[in-house]
């Protein structure tokens, strides 16, 4: 059998949505006939068939025969990786894209490379990613990773100033969550009074909206910023404060 014949048998069952001999030709022509359109149509059906570890071994075999060279690849053997619950080679593939100039700098591969370092607990490089991106595009949602990424990195400031521009430029899918942060935020940085003003509002919002998570931590950030200020009014009174 020739190349071609394989190649127009493969699209005759594919009209026939007969995915079982698709993939038995697709198997064929990677091995026979090694291409990188073989390799991602037949990685591209495991996929459709739901058979995702196969998916990947597919790509992972595609990668080591050097036939993933074009950004979709790249995205999609990344992607692939990240849901695999293998971060760290996704993002050493994915950033070594970038360098490459194979993938190109945009957000939405800046994003994906956050994502893979964020999966990784590798909060620094996490952040850089995302920062970039938040300057070439800017975002609500990019905005309010940073902002939780700031906040676990203990930088409130730079967390405050996120968490405000994500709440300024919208889009965000939980947008209590986003106050909540940003109510955090403030109370690290010691402003108390801007603290409380924030979880009030949330806790306001999520009584409208019948939201009884946010509510109840709004709540018990309110009883404990009151009590806080309690406690700070009575060593001053005492003249024990700072």
């Amino acid at each position: 059998m020739k190349e071609p014949w394989w190649r127009m048998l493969q699209f005759m069952y594919y009209e026939q949505e007969n995915w079982p001999k698709v993939l038995e030709i697709l198997e064929i022509l990677v091995k026979d006939f090694p291409k990188r359109e073989y390799w991602v149509m037949l990685a591209s059906m495991y996929g459709e068939t739901g058979e995702e570890d196969k998916q990947l071994l597919a790509m992972e075999a595609a990668h080591a025969g050097g036939f993933l060279t074009k950004e979709t690849d790249l995205r999609a053997y990344g992607a692939l990786l990240v849901q695999a619950d293998v971060p760290n080679r996704a993002s050493k593939y994915l950033k070594r894209g970038i360098d490459e100039e194979i993938i190109e700098p945009v957000c939405k591969n800046l994003q994906l490379l956050g994502q893979a370092y964020q999966a990784a607990h590798d909060v620094p490089d996490a952040i850089g990613a995302f920062e970039e991106c938040g300057e070439i595009d800017p975002d609500g949602k990019t905005f309010d990773l940073l902002a939780s990424l700031y906040l676990d990195s203990d930088q409130y400031a730079k967390c405050q100033t996120a968490a405000r521009r994500a709440l300024e430029l919208g889009g965000l899918s939980n947008p209590l969550a986003t106050e909540i942060t940003l109510g955090t935020c403030e109370f690290h940085l010691d402003n108390l009074t801007a603290a409380r003003k924030v979880f009030t509002d949330v806790r306001r919002k999520a009584r409208r909206e019948r939201e009884r998570r946010p509510e109840t931590m709004s709540g018990d950030w309110i009883k404990y910023i009151d009590s806080e200020s309690k406690r700070r009014e009575e060593l001053r009174r005492a003249g024990l404060a700072d």
